[in-house]
């Protein structure tokens, strides 16, 4: 995949120095979702093993999705590409972050670690 000029959405190292920052395939125009996503990842982090992945996902992805379709109504803005990419751009933050920790737990993730793909975080640059 060839890489967009256009300035690109960071999977930020939210606090945590020994996780990489890396830099995705998604406009920076969605970097609050991202950040969104790996923020509820980190509470899912935080509460383990009190909560389950499964039905922490599924709520935070819900939660997600009616605050950003609550905003858009409130500026009359209908766009479902647009929530689509803000989704996407959520589950990115989200599943990056689970992503690099579960590669630190193996030993393969570090401040040097070079940039990877993140499922489901393309076409939206």
């Amino acid at each position: 995949m060839t890489k967009s000029p256009l300035p690109r959405a960071l999977l930020r190292a939210n606090g945590e120095a020994h996780l990489p920052v890396l830099e995705l395939e998604i406009s920076e125009q969605f970097q609050f979702c991202v950040d969104a996503g790996v923020s509820s990842a980190a509470e899912l982090l935080a509460h383990l093993p009190r909560v389950a992945l499964h039905d922490h996902v599924s709520l935070s992805l819900s939660a997600f999705r009616q605050s950003v379709e609550v905003g858009m109504a409130a500026s009359g803005d209908h766009d479902a590409e647009l929530l689509r990419a803000c989704i996407d751009a959520f589950t990115a933050g989200y599943l990056g972050h689970l992503q690099r920790h579960l590669m630190q737990a193996r030993g393969i993730a570090g401040p040097s670690a070079s940039a990877f793909e993140i499922a489901g975080a393309r076409g939206h640059a």
